[in-house]
């Protein structure tokens, strides 16, 4: 995955410093490390956090850092939201199928590690996604899914009822 378009990295590349000559650690391209670089303030988390794309976080973060103790390279989530929907009456098969879209807009959300849309029962659904911390969600309940939920209400469900959650484990794919 990149996070600059190749025009735009013809744009910043001839700012880059030279490599050759140059004293200390070898890390990746200078593309590597900036999309690390930038990925990391977009979403908002930790250096150790950081995925093994679009940047290693050996090559991006600083040196002195280090990866916590039992994370691996794998990125941990420490906060969740459940949000629970009331389809109205005869709405139930139009709120599956706004969920089955969900999923497109939380692609768009670096900080969104797993977002899941799940069925409660025969009208009830809901939402249960994590991100590796505040910031995440917080830039989570404040994009796509969210505006579009609120579009929503009242038309397909009633008011959602939003959960903010701390995760106490997890296992995520490496």
């Amino acid at each position: 995955m990149r996070v600059l378009s190749d025009g735009d990295w013809e744009l910043v590349e001839p700012f880059m410093p030279a490599t050759d000559g140059k004293r200390g650690r070898r890390f990746r391209d200078h593309r590597t490390v900036g999309e690390g670089i930038i990925y990391r303030y977009r979403a908002g988390i930790a250096w150790r956090d950081l995925p093994p794309e679009p940047a290693d976080p050996g090559t991006t973060r600083p040196i002195s850092g280090q990866f916590a103790p039992g994370r691996g390279d794998v990125m941990s989530v420490t906060k969740g939201l459940l949000v629970r929907l009331e389809a109205l009456p005869g709405k139930e098969d139009e709120v599956q199928e706004f969920l089955g879209i969900g999923r497109g807009l939380v692609e768009e959300e670096p900080a969104t590690i797993a977002w899941f849309a799940i069925r409660l029962g025969p009208s009830s659904f809901g939402i249960f996604d994590v991100f590796p911390d505040d910031a995440g969600r917080d830039a989570h309940l404040s994009g796509a899914v969210a505006a579009a939920l609120g579009e929503q209400t009242g038309t397909l469900f009633s008011e959602p009822t939003i959960e903010k959650l701390d995760v106490l484990g997890s296992k995520l794919p490496a």
